[in-house]
């Protein structure tokens, strides 16, 4: 049975994947507590002590204006702990592969959104790509991607957390016509995670659903599904929108490379809105 060690594990992504894996495999979370990744030295000394087959890094800093104000922080975070695992794994020359979770922000143009593209626009994007260069050096896969669905994290809220919670409130919501993207169900991208464990191939990915679409026709779509009335969802253009940190509009993925190399089909985000608004109305 494959060792995984999960890093992140509280997280919205973490605490849905950790009890998903443990179906099948011997999983261990990390514990900050007892160890520090962040200090090469610990880092290298955990690893060197405990074999994992299978690293799954989870762990980020991902709220974006925040990174642009907390850039020391940002970094530590997203970058310098990818760069001592990997730095201990070559210097260890053990076997374990990496699965490291990157993002969509890097993206701007659908027609050419690419793996190949290493722009960014905010400091948060500049981390994450940092990381990603520091996982080529070893056997690694980096998804790049965004997810949403019924969070089990107790201090973490999704995206369509939000929407529900507001919407069932009477709240109005503002949402952007001009933000497109195409995430995926956090369902689907436990699943990915678990092909990936098995075939182990090396490389950028993009991890995205089919048709994607505006943040503002997401809520729409959201609200249908999960039964909720959508006048409260106010539309919106990202101008209108207080960002700090300078943002791309067009997100969404070309996920063909993925696809290829691993045989698999992506459905269509109004089919994992679908998927994903069963879970709300049972509540």
């Amino acid at each position: 049975m494959s060792r995984i060690l999960i890093i992140g594990s509280n997280g919205l992504l973490g605490s849905s994947l950790t009890i998903f894996l443990k179906k099948k495999y011997d999983v261990v979370v990390f514990n900050r507590k007892k160890n520090s990744l962040t200090n090469f030295s610990s880092c290298f000394s955990f690893l060197n002590k405990n074999y994992f087959d299978v690293i799954i890094n989870l762990s980020a800093v991902t709220d974006i204006d925040f990174c642009e104000k907390n850039k020391n922080f940002a970094k530590k975070i997203n970058f310098l702990i990818v760069k001592n695992i990997c730095k201990s794994i070559k210097k260890l020359k053990i076997k374990t592969f990496l699965i490291q979770l990157s993002t969509d922000q890097f993206y701007y143009n659908f027609s050419e959104n690419f793996e190949g593209i290493q722009s960014y626009k905010n400091y948060y994007s500049k981390t994450k790509l940092l990381a990603e260069k520091e996982c080529l050096k070893i056997n690694s896969s980096i998804l790049r991607t965004n997810f949403f669905g019924k969070s089990l994290a107790n201090n973490r809220k999704s995206f369509t957390d939000w929407i529900y919670e507001n919407l069932s409130n009477k709240k109005k919501i503002f949402m952007a016509a001009d933000i497109l993207f195409n995430p995926v169900s956090i369902e689907t991208l436990c699943d990915i995670i678990k092909i990936i464990i098995k075939k182990k191939i090396k490389g950028v990915f993009n991890i995205g659903s089919k048709n994607g679409f505006s943040k503002y026709l997401f809520g729409l779509k959201f609200a249908k599904h999960a039964k909720l009335n959508a006048k409260f969802i106010v539309k919106t253009t990202m101008s209108k929108i207080n960002f700090f940190a300078r943002r791309n509009k067009d997100m969404r993925m070309q996920t063909v490379k993925f696809e290829n190399k691993y045989n698999y089909k992506f459905i269509t985000l109004n089919n994992e809105i679908k998927k994903v608004a069963i879970y709300y109305k049972t509540i």
